[in-house]
């Protein structure tokens, strides 16, 4: 009777262990997929976009982008208030009726309508604090966003909640291409700003007609607290760190905004968006992904620190390279590609590139967290930003104006991403030497990268044209850290290189042509 009990349990045992693995499989399968639609979809959309970008800028001058600036912020700000968190929760939450969704809806409704009217009366105070009362109508146009954002909240959502990455792609995609187009459009017909601000407008008008398009399910909203206020209860967590983070994360323009002046701050703001391309273009898409897979296997913390650990390597594979790549061909690269008028860029640039891949795998840290519910050690680890952040902001600009901004995320960031990095890790049973070990190969194989790359510029400098030098530097680049990662580890260039769909098919093709040569 014992050995028949101890067969059955063993049974049960596999069965559980087989469906576990089942479903892990299929877990990696659909992240995987969701990131090649994601990413495909999102990379195509880019190519047009930072083409029609660059153009954009070398039209525009730098006061035009501090305005906007001056505006992102504030409508930002907002945005999030308006929406206090239902999204995320409705991603997080295992079971949603259509009656709380119609509540949710009802609910962001009348929150982003009271955001609308703050900021279409509000804005003249807004202007008076920037001191620039060109702010005004900029403010008043951009408001009209959060009617559309009302509409298109839930279906976002719901996409999300699904994993259904084709669709949300492809409605990014006509999003993007399209702004992009009018914005161009505008900037060469000489609207300045405003080539800015439409093509804000377009991108929320095409994003509401596109989730409601392909989700295609309409409900009345419904008024009323009790149906979500379990949802409310997530979202406040999740509201008031997304609060914390936009404080800290755009204290640097509220702070510098009324001491530097416009100019000053559209070259600031020109940095950023320059120095943010690979994170503003690759983590949304890697986070936006990982939330829901973390939240499916919320209840096993091994499983979630594994995975997390493995976003943290591959991440770091591609970050460490590409961000300090740009900060060792940031003058000739620049020099080609804005011309002289934006070359007080350039060392601001390579300041904030040396803490980019910091800030990017900070981004990893909210989606674990938010994941496996613990949005209240996300709320604590952005509490700490809020304070430090800030002061440092300040204290850079007083002393260096725009170098001193840049500084401050150097330094400042650094040490409160290791500092709150050491707390969330315990979560999952981690230590930060685990954390930094994942990091360390890619980051030596950069340091190599970096010295190849200097060498070729003490080799060549002024030998070539600057469109051949950038080209051969960059070659270099990629040449030197490609090898050192296949040759001194393939199994970190492997481990990347599977999580590309159709990877096998493309090993084939290649055997196939080297086959063919040899013949």
């Amino acid at each position: 009777m014992s050995t028949r009990r101890h067969r059955e349990a063993g049974r049960i045992k596999e069965e559980l262990l087989s469906n576990n693995s089942l479903q892990n499989d299929d877990l990696k399968k659909q992240v995987i997929t969701s990131l090649a639609w994601l990413g495909g979809m999102k990379y195509l959309g880019q190519i047009v976009s930072w083409a029609i970008t660059i153009l954009i800028i070398r039209i525009l001058n730098p006061g035009d982008y501090g305005l906007m600036a001056m505006a992102s912020v504030c409508i930002n700000f907002l945005v999030m208030i308006g929406e206090l968190g239902l999204g995320a929760a409705i991603v997080q939450k295992k079971e949603l009726s259509r009656r709380q969704q119609s509540h949710i809806f009802g609910f962001v409704i009348v929150s982003h309508g009271i955001m609308f009217l703050i900021l279409f009366f509000g804005s003249p105070l807004i202007a008076g604090y920037f001191s620039e009362p060109r702010l005004i109508p900029i403010l008043q146009v951009l408001s009209l966003n959060f009617l559309f954002l009302a509409m298109y909240i839930i279906p976002h959502s719901v996409l999300m909640r699904k994993m259904d990455f084709k669709l949300k792609s492809l409605v990014e995609l006509a999003a993007t291409v399209f702004s992009s187009v009018l914005s161009l459009i505008l900037a060469l017909r000489g609207y300045g700003v405003w080539s800015l601000v439409w093509a804000s407008v377009c991108i929320h008008v095409t994003l509401m007609i596109g989730y409601n398009a392909v989700v295609r399910d309409f409900f009345l909203p419904g008024f009323g607290l009790e149906e979500i206020r379990e949802f409310i209860s997530f979202g406040l967590y999740s509201f008031a760190s997304r609060i914390l983070w936009y404080f800290y994360s755009k204290a640097d323009v509220v702070i510098a905004g009324p001491m530097i002046g416009n100019t000053l701050l559209g070259i600031y703001s020109v940095t950023l968006e320059l120095s943010q391309i690979p994170m503003d273009k690759f983590m949304p898409i890697v986070n936006q992904v990982a939330f829901p897979a973390f939240s499916r296997i919320q209840s096993d913390l091994t499983l979630v620190g594994s995975h997390f650990l493995k976003a943290v390597r591959i991440g770091s594979l591609i970050l460490f390279p590409v961000f300090w790549g740009l900060l060792a061909v940031a003058p000739e690269f620049l020099g080609l590609l804005l011309g002289d008028k934006w070359k007080d860029v350039i060392f601001p640039l390579q300041l904030m590139c040396l803490v980019m891949p910091l800030r990017t795998l900070g981004t990893l840290v909210s989606p674990m967290l938010y994941g496996i519910g613990r949005v209240d050690v996300n709320l604590w680890y952005v509490s700490v930003a809020a304070v430090f952040m800030p002061l440092s902001f300040f204290a850079g600009v007083s002393y260096y104006g725009v170098t001193g901004l840049c500084l401050a995320w150097v330094f400042g960031y650094s040490f409160v991403f290791f500092v709150t990095l050491k707390f969330s890790l315990r979560l999952l049973n981690l230590s930060l030497t685990e954390f930094l070990s994942n990091m360390f190969f890619p980051f030596s194989g950069t340091c190599v990268m970096m010295s190849v790359i200097f060498g070729c510029k003490h080799l060549i400098h002024h030998l070539f044209p600057l469109p051949l030098t950038v080209c051969i530097l960059i070659t270099a680049g990629i040449c030197s850290y490609g090898l050192f990662i296949f040759w001194v580890k393939k199994a970190a260039f492997d481990e990347a290189w599977a999580l590309i769909p159709g990877h096998g098919k493309i090993e084939t093709f290649i055997k196939n042509i080297f086959i063919f040569n040899r013949r």
